[in-house]
């Protein structure tokens, strides 16, 4: 398929799940042909797909080389380097890792977004969707130390109150759920 046409021959409304899937179930060859085809884009749409895509990958290293490419304005347009940290940490294979990279590139994330509208509503697309107790408290101390600028400070909080949410409700749920698939499978 990536020989006999590729992406043109998709209907533009599948190509999202298409590509998706087609990173997230390939290979370095794979991952390396959909980069092409975002440097290759000529309309936004196109390239947010692309970047989408590219971070669903199951491979670690080409994500870690993915997140370290938002730092570097060549590579990845400034106005795409969040959405490629949040896309990763939509991918349950990035979620810490993505974390991480926020963790350990805080002050340059910090100087390259700060003035952006868009840097306190970043963060909880990468933080929200943890469920543990761990987390929760390596987030919140994390923030307490390293205050995010702005309307970051309450968007933050919101994010905790998530994650709490996100812990109560597997407190609640979680043998209820595991019960029910047990009995589902028999």
């Amino acid at each position: 398929w990536m020989a006999v046409g590729g992406p043109s021959k998709i209907e533009p409304n599948f190509r999202y799940t298409y590509y998706s899937t087609a990173v997230a179930n390939g290979d370095e060859k794979v991952w390396d042909f959909f980069w092409s085809v975002y440097q290759n884009a000529t309309t936004a749409a196109e390239k947010k797909k692309c970047l989408y895509a590219l971070a669903q990958t199951k491979i670690p290293w080409l994500l870690r080389r993915y997140l370290s490419w938002t730092l570097n304005r060549d590579i990845i347009r400034p106005q795409d380097a969040l959405s490629v940290i949040s896309y990763s940490a939509q991918n349950p294979n990035g979620r810490y890792m993505a974390w991480s990279f926020v963790e350990e590139k805080w002050n340059t994330l910090n100087e390259l977004f700060e003035s952006s509208f868009n840097f306190g509503r970043f963060l909880p697309t990468v933080i929200a969707h943890f469920t543990s107790d761990f987390m929760y408290q390596r987030i919140k101390s994390f923030f307490t130390s390293n205050p995010p600028p702005g309307s970051g400070v309450r968007e933050i909080q919101q994010a905790l109150e998530q994650i709490q949410s996100n812990i109560d409700w597997l407190k609640r749920n979680e043998a209820i759920v595991l019960t029910w698939l047990g009995q589902a499978n028999k």
